[in-house]
């Protein structure tokens, strides 16, 4: 393989529109692995709340337990970004951050 054989033409990337909060951008002529390698490097910026730790006392269902955990995690949880500290700018050292008070 050539480095010629990676160099893209940018003219292909268009902005849709932008704000302070999102960037919406159209890809014409990109190889899918290129694109998705933007998108993952674009979310990887985000800051994302989960839920990491679940203790299950009784399970009556039929799922494990490591698949209701895995299920939970996956839940998508609203957060107030304005009243959390991320860990890089808490004073408390805290690896998963804290809330501003």
């Amino acid at each position: 393989m050539h480095f010629g054989d990676f160099q893209q033409d940018l003219s292909s990337l268009d902005v849709i529109s932008k704000d302070s909060e999102k960037i919406a951008i159209k890809l014409k002529g990109v190889p899918l692995q290129y694109a998705n390698a933007l998108r993952r490097v674009c979310l990887n910026g985000v800051p994302v709340f989960a839920i990491d730790t679940v203790d299950i006392i009784q399970n009556t269902s039929v799922l494990p337990d490591e698949g209701l955990a895995h299920r939970l995690g996956l839940i998508p949880l609203k957060t107030d970004l304005k009243r959390f500290n991320e860990p890089s700018k808490c004073d408390c050292q805290s690896e998963s951050g804290c809330y501003k008070l």
